[in-house]
């Protein structure tokens, strides 16, 4: 018991220390505004013109990258009867749990279907 009392008292002498800190911190910064008066301090706080209209410009498409999952979708949409799980795997080198991950996900947005078990067909 005597244990958690020592720790309990070492928290509370560290938040009074933390709030002293803070109490001298916001004490800091009213100084620090009441010298530079509010204009000089609403000033500060503005960007430049030229950055802002840099902002408000459209962001230039990236060019998308080839990821696993439309390697995959290309795969099977290039065969005429299909791609087995095993086929994938060995022509992409992803494992058979990430091969299944992509076929689930591709199944769901309807760009693939089952043919059979193991085979699938473009959707």
């Amino acid at each position: 018991m005597s244990a958690l009392k020592t720790v309990v008292q070492s928290m509370v002498k560290g938040l009074k220390l933390l709030t002293r800190e803070v109490e001298r911190m916001e004490e800091l910064m009213d100084k620090l505004e009441r010298t530079q008066g509010p204009k000089e301090a609403a000033k500060k706080k503005k960007r430049p013109a030229a950055r802002r209209a840099a902002k408000r410009a459209a962001p230039e498409k990236k060019a998308k990258k080839a990821n696993a999952t439309d390697a995959v979708l290309g795969m099977i949409q290039r065969s005429k009867i299909g791609m087995t799980t095993q086929k994938l795997k060995e022509k992409t080198g992803l494992s058979e749990k990430q091969i299944w991950n992509i076929l689930n996900r591709l199944k769901k947005r309807g760009d693939v279907k089952t043919k059979k078990r193991g085979v699938y067909v473009k959707g």
